[in-house]
């Protein structure tokens, strides 16, 4: 099936606070790295050739960067003899670096669903979406998500963690398809279109998301018939059209390590892993 990547990039940073106030998130470097190369080199070594990135906030300083990095892999991909990997590490197993197209989204930043609808006619045409968040590392196989993702019959997957947060995904237990959203906090409890009668806050079983999710382009088709070109939440989206397709939970084979690159504190310790991995 054909896959394409998508790197949500259009966001205000809020939570970086200093860090992006004269640059995008993506561009906040860890040890001499954007967060942004970060993604593309994992996505380029799982062997992915095409991406999206959506851009907004310091809208021109990103697609700088992006501009410079295609120039500089085509010119690697000539001085480098097929198969190896050079010391920049841009290629993935002997291809080009991705080829990242732009949906623009300077003129309203779309949320996290509705990116993926403006996106829509760049999208298109692929079977499925990698949806892979700028702040997040992980050693996450994301070969084996792909597959494991192909093989499960789902409409979309989401990766999820048992981790220490309050916001969290509702999973039904037998079949690991979600239902729902539940802040352990303050007890709100959301369940999805089609959530059986019985599937409810003191039954479930909840996990966060971390950042990382696949879904089908007919899904994207679908949301963007129901918002149009307004902007939306991912997680409203996938539990308003739960009944329509299915979403099911991914739970990364363990030793599973993840961080949150969204907060500065996450800047000053080492990760402890292979991100790139």
């Amino acid at each position: 099936m054909k896959r394409i990547l998508f790197i949500p990039a259009a966001g205000l940073g809020s939570r970086l606070g200093a860090l992006t106030q004269e640059k995008p998130k993506a561009l906040v470097e860890y040890e001499g790295r954007p967060l942004i190369e970060w993604t593309m080199r994992k996505a380029e070594r799982a062997g992915f050739a095409e991406a999206v990135v959506n851009v907004h906030h310091h809208a021109d300083r990103l697609e700088a960067y992006l501009r410079q990095r295609a120039a500089a892999g085509e010119a690697e991909a000539t001085a480098t003899a097929p198969g190896r990997d050079s010391q920049g590490g841009h290629r993935a197993s002997g291809g080009r670096p991705l080829r990242c197209r732009i949906s623009d989204e300077r003129a309203l930043l779309m949320n996290t669903g509705g990116a993926l609808t403006h996106a829509l006619p760049l999208l298109d045409g692929y079977g499925y979406v990698l949806v892979h968040n700028t702040d997040v590392f992980s050693n996450l196989d994301l070969n084996r998500l792909c597959a494991d993702f192909e093989a499960a019959g789902a409409d979309a997957m989401l990766v999820l963690q048992d981790r220490d947060t309050d916001r969290r995904l509702a999973v039904s237990s037998a079949a690991g398809r979600i239902y729902g959203w539940y802040n352990r906090k303050t007890g709100a409890w959301k369940p999805g279109a089609g959530a059986p009668a019985a599937f409810a806050a003191a039954t479930m079983h909840t996990y966060a998301y971390n950042g990382i999710h696949i879904l089908k382009t007919d899904v994207i088709r679908t949301w963007a018939g129901l918002y149009g070109g307004a902007p939306f939440g991912l997680i409203e989206a996938y539990l308003r059209t739960a009944d329509r397709h299915k979403a099911v939970a991914y739970f990364p084979p363990e030793p599973f390590l993840w961080r949150d690159m969204g907060k500065p504190e996450a800047f000053e310790k080492p990760l402890g892993f292979e991100p790139l991995s």
